[in-house]
């Protein structure tokens, strides 16, 4: 669950605070932060690396120079894909999508999980639609369809509407 709420909290982090509250929200202020030292200990030694997680600007964050997820790799396909210019082919695209298929962790229906989940959803959503409708407006309408095939495909694995 510690693991999931940083992922969740991507490169902007989360308060050390905010986190023990939704880890520990039934416990005192002081105890839910002994708590949450206790786990990230644990959890830096689980992933081998002291370095995996950093503190910057008072937020707690994954080290992206240390500790990689797929998350973060779909968010990073999905900026590339709203960077692309008219001539990035769609089986780049595809291959690109297809590599984060599904949902972020589909069986937990945690409110933050839930939450990024939908995100995410519309991020991919937004960036291909966004992209085909470049297309369309430069007068590559067969390329804008593929792109909308693709999108329905997608939509269709990961269950969204």
């Amino acid at each position: 669950m510690l693991l999931k709420q940083l992922v969740t909290a991507e490169s902007h982090g989360i308060t050390e605070s905010r986190l023990a509250d939704r880890m520990w929200p039934d416990t005192d202020g002081d105890m839910a932060m002994r708590n949450l030292r206790t786990n990230l200990s644990r959890l830096r030694k689980l992933l081998g690396d002291s370095e995996a997680l950093v503190m910057i600007q008072g937020r707690l964050m994954l080290n992206a120079q240390h500790c990689w997820s797929d998350a973060q790799g779909l968010n990073n396909a999905l900026r590339r894909i709203a960077e692309q210019t008219e001539s990035a082919p769609v089986e780049e695209i595809k291959a690109l999508l297809e590599r984060y298929p599904g949902e972020f962790v589909p069986d937990d229906e945690g409110e933050f999980v839930t939450e990024y989940r939908e995100r995410m959803n519309l991020h991919r959503r937004q960036s291909v639609e966004g992209l085909a409708e470049r297309r369309q407006r430069t007068g590559q309408e067969g390329e804008a369809a593929a792109l909308r095939r693709l999108l329905a495909s997608l939509n269709g694995q990961a269950g969204m509407t």
